[in-house]
């Protein structure tokens, strides 16, 4: 999905991407919600609306009104929230792969980011070491015997050279790691984990699961703010704005209601 879009400036591609997501799940939205029930809903809490306005001077049927309104506002909740949990599933793995994209950006030679390696607490981490490549620069190690945490600070020397460092903790598999630089691909992975409920929001090329003495490894890549003339906005909040817009929009067309 995101491919086509790759070559574009990132606020031109994450605004095309994020306007399809919000179709997309206008589109879902529809298909797992009560459609005859939100829109009768909606047309009670109008009716209510218009009765407490109209019947204002009389404080008796105007309180009654506005107590109809509240029941049929919380009606409307119940409506929604079963549509938003199941489509929260798909939410979250599109989310999780849009971070690789727009979330941080790759190192420019001469930058430099930390990289931190999570052990298990049976493994002392003096036994934790790194490899550059010949594109990279390490900093001598620091343990946190308290954490089982190994930090280093990886510089890049480089960008056309190697880049890719190697973890050996105590076991026969050591662990690549190619680091995105300015000249590679826009995926950018700053987080392992063997745990399936993180691998969800930051999914990896490479699994710690042939390992058993490591936990997780994270890199600190710069953060990629979207700039525009006088703005720079999160990712995320350009996401919410322009998929909520294209959604409302399309909500028209594909006579869906919200």
């Amino acid at each position: 999905m995101i491919a086509p879009v790759q070559s574009l400036p990132g606020w031109i591609g994450l605004t095309l991407v994020s306007a399809i997501c919000g179709v997309v799940l206008l589109f879902l939205w529809g298909k797992v919600s009560s459609q005859s029930g939100i829109k009768q809903v909606k047309r009670d809490i109008a009716a209510s609306m218009y009765e407490a306005v109209l019947f204002r001077r009389d404080i008796l049927v105007s309180l009654k009104a506005q107590g109809r309104l509240f029941g049929y506002a919380a009606k409307y909740f119940g409506y929604a929230v079963p549509p938003l949990i199941i489509l929260a599933i798909p939410c979250v793995l599109m989310l999780s792969q849009l971070n690789l994209h727009y979330g941080v950006r790759p190192l420019k030679t001469g930058e430099s980011a930390v990289l931190t390696v999570d052990v298990e607490k049976l493994l002392d981490p003096k036994g934790v070491k790194a490899e550059p490549g010949a594109g990279l620069e390490l900093s001598p190690p620091v343990r946190s015997p308290n954490l089982n945490e190994v930090s280093w600070r990886v510089r890049v020397l480089d960008e056309t050279k190697p880049v890719t460092l190697r973890i050996l903790a105590a076991s026969a598999n050591p662990i690549d790691l190619d680091l995105a630089v300015h000249n590679a691909a826009q995926k950018v992975y700053a987080h392992y984990s063997k745990s399936w409920l993180e691998s969800l929001m930051y999914p990896a090329a490479q699994g710690l699961r042939a390992d058993p003495n490591l936990k997780g490894i994270s890199i600190d890549y710069p953060a990629s703010d979207l700039r525009l003339p006088g703005v720079h906005l999160h990712w995320l909040v350009v996401f919410f704005l322009v998929s909520l817009a294209s959604g409302l929009i399309a909500s028209r067309w594909l006579k869906v209601q919200i």
